[in-house]
């Protein structure tokens, strides 16, 4: 018999002491990994602190160079002057030099005399570009988020909030709040800056805000211009003191063309280049351009098909320049263009490159531009003029002031001393016009009469402007709104009136909108009025013209520009946006994320104002038939020898080559703007019939059908 096998276990004397000894072991193990996480920790702790100490310390580089430019500022010097007499007088103005610091500098003066603890302070501009970029600027200079305590407001887009006491905006949109608050009681200073430019919203604010001061004494009210008219402002605000701040202007040496320039574009691309090559060549004796102190070239043109050109000119001749120059950078600036690209010009340039800023009359006296040495001046500026016979607008390219002549020329001489380089001759700069005609004397004014009647200002005629406009152009601003059925026959404001003033809109515009209802388009005349808003949807790479071509056909709709933009955005929308999509079909992005952020707050406005949203789906004649009863007057007829005609009078007009129907030619069209460059353009154009004219505009076309290009007397 086998014994059974028994699992034995064989007891080990030293176990229990290595099971002790493991056990200390995994302990230590533990320790030494702790320790090590410890060690990481405080390594990753150490560095995360030193590289908040790197950030601190950045940001106080940061602050302390900006204390130190402020101090460096001539306005600086003011100070207590300014405060003591801002203080001691319910108004006073102020004139000083483009660069003085007096636009970022003096609202923060008065924030530090304490004068937001009663109010905000309304800092307004003419231009939008100016309202953004100044507030960013005084936001960073004092240590705040934009949009708190420092903000911006223009129309569609309001960076503010209840926090914000320094609000930077555009003088329409002061305006704007006139109509809702005739007291303006949320403000305790109002700054009116660049009053030398008279825009039509700056003149409407003198005289409101006058008349609210008389109300209302504890508003203080500072005028602030860059032009010697100080007279006409202090009479105008009941002998104002006026305060002069000198700036530091350097010697400018002009130079005129020996004759006068047929092509000014030409003429401006030749004198860029000439100016880099040559001081390149040391022709020039500018020997501190290798410094970093400067060395810039502005170049003033009129509106962006210009610059735009201008760009693609100079990038092509860049690559050809010799190896031995600069480098040139083009930096182009204009309102409509993106704010990103917008602050561009205000970087400085890389060390070997020049940069070449190409911007409209916004870079005279509203944006400050440093290491600006050379200034191309092309003497010209597009403007809206005003005809008040036939109560049409026109965008036209006219000759600058004297006034802004040396404004353009004091731009070279604000960091060291200058050239500017005037294309016109001497004779031709005589000849100028001592200061530019404020807008008040040559434009339409509709939309101020619509907003002065809001605020409850009847008697336009009675009303304290600064200087009157002409008896002809109130009224025939006048029988326009009572065209659009803005005003009876008393010339008393409607309820369809009222609701127009309540879109930040023109007249001609507001009144398509409310009226879209009528027609079941509301979707799509807010969807075109907001791709309107924009400059440009498509660009144009100068290699690639003939694909963006075949592009375009892609959304064309015989029915006109209006539609066309409409077949655009409804293809963005359906893509949601995408980039590619973008890039593939030459779409600016950047402009369709503005059109996008327009249409919002319009759907926003028709939400407040209980107009539904609705569409028409195919039936888009109500599209076309709907923008006769806000722009009946911008009607044309094609002629036997393939011109346009107006109706309103008898002017030969042209399609704008950019137009989708530039070479369709309907027989009568409509369209949103007429520019006036080399030859008259009507731009935005869409066929019509002339049977709806006199059924939808029966006030200015009578009741029968309209088959000739005469326009039937306005029936009163």
């Amino acid at each position: 018999m086998v014994p059974p096998t028994l699992n034995v276990k064989k007891i080990d004397k030293n176990s229990k002491k290595r099971q002790a000894l493991q056990q200390r072991q995994r302990v230590n193990n533990n320790n030494n990994n702790n320790n090590s996480n410890n060690n990481n920790n405080n390594n990753n702790n150490n560095n995360s602190s030193s590289l908040k100490n790197e950030t601190d310390l950045k940001k106080q580089q940061k602050q302390n160079e900006i204390k130190q430019q402020k101090v460096n500022l001539p306005v600086f010097s003011a100070r207590d002057a300014l405060l003591e007499n801002i203080r001691k007088h319910p108004t006073v103005v102020i004139i000083s030099e483009t660069g003085t610091g007096k636009t970022t500098q003096i609202p923060q003066f008065l924030r530090e005399d304490g004068w937001t603890k009663n109010g905000v302070i309304a800092i307004t501009q003419p231009r939008r570009v100016a309202a953004i970029s100044i507030a960013k600027r005084v936001a960073e200079e004092i240590d705040v988020e934009l949009g708190k305590e420092v903000g911006y407001c223009v129309r569609f887009d309001d960076k503010t909030s209840e926090q914000t006491k320094l609000k930077y905006m555009t003088d329409g949109m002061l305006v704007r709040e006139a109509m809702i608050d005739p007291m303006l009681k949320r403000y305790s200073v109002i700054i009116l800056d660049e009053a030398h430019e008279r825009t039509l919203n700056t003149d409407v604010l003198f005289a409101l805000i006058k008349g609210i001061q008389a109300k209302r004494p504890s508003l203080h009210i500072v005028i602030m211009s860059a032009t010697l008219d100080a007279e006409m402002f202090s009479r105008y605000f009941n002998a104002a003191p006026i305060l002069y701040i000198e700036g530091r202007q350097f010697p400018v040496r002009i130079y005129y063309c020996e004759e006068s320039q047929k092509d000014y574009l030409d003429a401006a691309l030749v004198t860029v280049l000439q100016i880099h090559l040559d001081v390149n060549n040391g022709n020039e004796s500018n020997s501190n351009e290798d410094d970093g102190n400067g060395g810039d070239i502005l170049v003033f043109l009129t509106g962006r098909e210009e610059i735009d050109t201008l760009e693609k000119l100079l990038n092509e001749r860049i690559p050809r320049l010799p190896s031995t120059a600069k480098q040139l950078l083009v930096c182009p600036i204009y309102s409509a263009m993106p704010q990103e690209q917008q602050m561009k010009v205000f970087e400085r340039a890389p060390k070997g490159t020049r940069k070449v800023i190409i911007a409209t009359n916004i870079a005279e006296t509203s944006l400050t531009i440093n290491g600006i040495r050379y200034v191309v001046d092309t003497g010209v500026v597009k403007s809206r003029l005003y005809n008040a016979k036939i109560g049409i607008d026109t965008l036209t390219v006219i000759p600058i002031s004297k006034a802004s002549a040396q404004q353009r020329t004091g731009r070279a001489g604000r960091e060291f001393p200058g050239q500017c380089y005037r294309l016109y001759t001497e004779d031709t700069f005589a000849k100028l016009d001592h200061s530019s005609i404020p807008e008040i004397k040559r434009s339409n004014i509709a939309n101020v009469i619509l907003q002065l009647k809001t605020i409850g200002i009847d008697d336009v005629l009675s009303f304290d402007f600064l200087e009157r406009p002409p008896l002809p152009t109130v009224q025939k601003s006048l029988e326009q709104l009572y065209c659009l059925d803005a005003l009876d026959k008393q010339g008393k404001l409607t309820d369809l009136g009222k609701r127009m003033s309540q879109f930040p809109l023109e007249p001609m515009y507001s009144k398509t909108l409310i009226q879209s209802q009528e027609f079941g388009c509301v979707e799509e005349v807010i969807i075109i009025i907001s791709m309107l808003s924009v400059e440009s949807i498509f660009y144009a790479p100068k290699d690639k013209l003939a694909e963006v071509e075949a592009i375009k056909k892609i959304f064309f709709s015989p029915e006109g520009d209006h539609l066309t933009l409409l077949n655009v955005f409804r293809e963005y929308q359906k893509v949601n946006g995408n980039l590619q999509w973008c890039y593939d079909h030459f779409i600016n992005t950047k402009s369709m994320v503005k059109v996008v952020n327009v249409f919002e707050q319009l759907v926003e406005y028709c939400t407040n104002s209980k107009i539904k949203l609705t569409s028409c789906q195919s039936e888009t004649e109500q599209v076309r038939r709907c923008f006769i009863t806000g722009f009946f007057l911008n009607v044309a007829v094609l002629q036997p020898d393939k011109k346009y005609k107006t109706m309103a009078d008898n002017r030969e007009i042209h399609i704008h080559p950019t137009s989708f129907l530039f070479d369709v030619k309907p027989q009568y069209i409509l369209y949103n703007e007429l520019t006036i460059t080399s030859k008259p353009f009507a731009r935005n154009v869409i066929p019509i019939e002339p049977t709806w004219l006199p059924e939808l505009c029966p006030k200015y076309y009578g009741s029968k059908p309209v088959a000739t290009a005469a326009a039937a007397e306005p029936q009163k």
